[in-house]
């Protein structure tokens, strides 16, 4: 069901998350939170925002289109 859902586009974006880059999945580097408030850390952050929130909106679509139990 997921795989007739995904689009392409976003299917390459979870992909991308799941490869091992330098044995470190990309999936991982998430769970981190910004070390400070320096201009750095703060366009890693929309950056990230910018690459996960059309996934996230998909899940939660497809989440409700599936009927799945909490």
């Amino acid at each position: 069901m997921l795989d007739a859902a995904l689009p392409a586009d976003l299917q390459q974006s979870l992909n991308s998350l799941l490869h091992a880059d330098d044995k470190i999945h990309l999936i991982n580097v998430l769970k981190h939170e910004a070390s400070d408030f320096s201009n750095k850390e703060l366009r890693r952050e929309v950056a990230r925002r910018k690459q996960l929130s059309p996934l996230y909106a998909f899940a939660q679509s497809f989440l409700i289109d599936a009927s799945l139990s909490r």
